[in-house]
């Protein structure tokens, strides 16, 4: 029999597909091309093509304008309706959650609350259950404060809050005031997810048993330019009870202004200082894992972020740039601490490993032991490659058998995961279950069943609503192909590991574990209606996510 190499998942040999020889899969021979040509264009978006008449969103939602007769947009709703592509489905998410769907006639599930003569949205009569109040979302980007933030009107040392109106807040706390910190002991962390880790994503994760989300990484320039896109990684779900945002910048006049900006217009419980992140564009530009080859420039920002908060802050950083510098910059953020700083999140591989190798665990816990013991400790969360119950309790007893107690260990009992997440969104309930689950294909397309009606009502349900969340959703399949069932296993999969070629247990559990595009789309279609027939899903095709033994043996998909 013959021997499976350490980067294969180890896979019972009945539900192993047959070999297909390299030379007839074109694809695999053309992927590096195409990633070259992907880095030498941008990526589309799955945009939705601008329509000569432009339509009033506010008349269509609910047929009344502020702007009346002056509005320049048009209010011909027949004209809108008889243009109005099929529906994509009977049945709209919004209205049957709700009683009212404020995307009107264009609402590609929109039969059930649209007049079909005269295109009037339509509102659930009392005796159905009537309309139900929507949930508030917070840090949602004030158009008045986005005006100021424009014109570089804004006063950052004013006490008027623009944001976040709702909560009725008038009195916000002084940065010098006594924080409570965020206890992250015994919890299970999303860490910051870029692309992947969006509303609609965390909404998911804390109804499979997430304890503490936090935003994407969001940079610190085009917050204070008012920049909407920016300001949307901001946003938080009511479902979200412990909740951060995560920042990155590399100059402390900036960091200075988005905090004193963030601790007026923002919502959280802690913020998130992004000193990890490995991508080019942010390193290029002095931000992210760059700032650890400068570990005084590093301080200087977190000290800032320190004096300027109310609120909780985190540092997340790696082992080092080039190799293993954490236990030198520990120390240091220890005697800048002013009694705000909640945990140091430490990612166990160094930049240029990005997300190759195995995380250094043992490395992490030499972190810990350099913590000055005359000052206060800091709690250390450790960062990579949990992608089961296993792996985490492998970690935790790793832990008892080097430190004699609780007080010399330093290492916070916090279960932070990442792409663990991605690939296994249940992951916090076996976590924390202590246990191993065998979800089946269909439990599986249920979740992303709900993450695209969560998506809809985040993203709307009109073309572009789905083409967004269409798009979001095949980032998402990108990833949960690379999760092999327990039932077909001979080994624990590894974060590392890459799963070979199987059949599932049925026609669904096969579908989902193909790496093909083509059968993502497939999925999509099955949870979100007909795709554009010229969709093409550009991905990440190549990604630096396996051990290298595994990127030299195989292409990656």
């Amino acid at each position: 029999m013959e021997e499976v190499p350490s980067y294969i998942v180890h896979i019972k040999s009945e539900f192993l597909a047959p070999k297909v020889p390299k030379e007839i899969n074109a694809n695999e021979s053309n992927n590096d091309k195409v990633v070259e040509e992907q880095k030498s264009k941008k990526r589309n978006r799955d945009a939705v093509k601008k329509t000569e008449i432009r339509y009033c969103h506010a008349f269509i939602g609910t047929g009344n304008c502020d702007n009346g007769l002056n509005c320049r947009f048009s209010h011909d709703l027949k004209s809108l309706l008889t243009s109005k592509p099929e529906d994509l489905g009977p049945s709209c998410y919004k209205f049957d959650k709700y009683g009212f769907c404020n995307e009107g006639v264009t609402c590609r599930f929109g039969s059930m609350h649209i007049d079909s003569t005269t295109g009037v949205n339509l509102s659930r009569t009392a005796e159905n259950g009537g309309v139900l109040s929507r949930p508030i979302d917070f840090n949602i980007l004030n158009k008045e404060l986005q005006h100021l933030l424009w014109k570089k009107n804004y006063d950052y040392d004013d006490k008027k809050v623009y944001n976040n109106s709702h909560l009725n807040e008038t009195n916000i706390p002084y940065p010098d005031k006594p924080v409570k910190l965020v206890d992250f002991s015994n919890k299970v962390y999303i860490a910051p997810l870029t692309t992947i880790g969006n509303l609609p994503f965390r909404r998911i994760l804390k109804d499979l048993g997430a304890d503490i989300t936090c935003g994407e990484m969001a940079m610190s320039n085009n917050l204070i330019d008012g920049k909407q896109t920016e300001w949307a990684l901001l946003r938080r779900h009511q479902s979200e009870d412990i909740f951060g945002v995560q920042i990155a910048g590399s100059h402390s006049d900036s960091m200075a202004k988005v905090s004193k900006l963030l601790n007026k217009e923002t919502v959280s419980d802690f913020v998130d200082l992004n000193c990890g992140c490995p991508i080019d564009v942010i390193t290029d530009k002095g931000c992210g894992s760059k700032l650890m080859t400068r570990p005084n420039k590093l301080c200087d920002i977190a000290s800032t972020l320190l004096r300027n908060f109310n609120r909780s802050v985190t540092v997340k950083i790696r082992v080092g740039w080039d190799e293993p510098t954490a236990h030198k910059l520990v120390p240091m953020l220890q005697k800048i601490n002013n009694g705000k700083l909640a945990a140091i999140m430490i990612h166990g591989r160094t930049r240029q490993q990005r997300y190759s190798k195995e995380a250094n665990w043992d490395y992490i816990y030499e972190v810990c032991k350099s913590q000055d013991p005359t000052l206060p400790r800091v709690p250390i969360i450790g960062n990579g490659d949990i992608l089961s119950y296993e792996d985490w309790k492998n970690h935790q007893n790793l832990v008892r058998n080097n430190f004699d107690d609780d007080e010399e260990r330093g290492l916070c009992s916090c279960a932070m995961i990442g792409r663990g997440a991605i690939i296994k969104p249940w992951l916090s309930r076996e976590i924390k279950g202590q246990n191993v689950y065998d979800i089946s294909a269909s439990e599986r397309l249920d979740i992303l069943k709900i993450f695209c009606n969560y998506g809809m009502e985040h993203w709307g349900s009109d073309n572009q609503g789905i083409a967004t969340t269409r798009r979001f959703l095949l980032e998402w399949l990108g990833y949960l192909h690379r999760y092999v069932p327990v039932a077909l296993l001979e080994r624990t999969q590894k974060m590392q590991q890459r799963p070979p070629h199987f059949f599932g247990r049925g026609d669904l559990e096969t579908l989902m574990a193909s790496s093909d595009a083509k059968d993502w789309i497939k999925i999509s279609e099955m949870l979100l209606g007909p795709a554009p027939d010229d969709l093409v899903f550009e991905g990440k095709i190549k990604s630096n996510a396996y051990s290298n033994e595994s990127e030299m043996a195989m292409s990656n998909g």
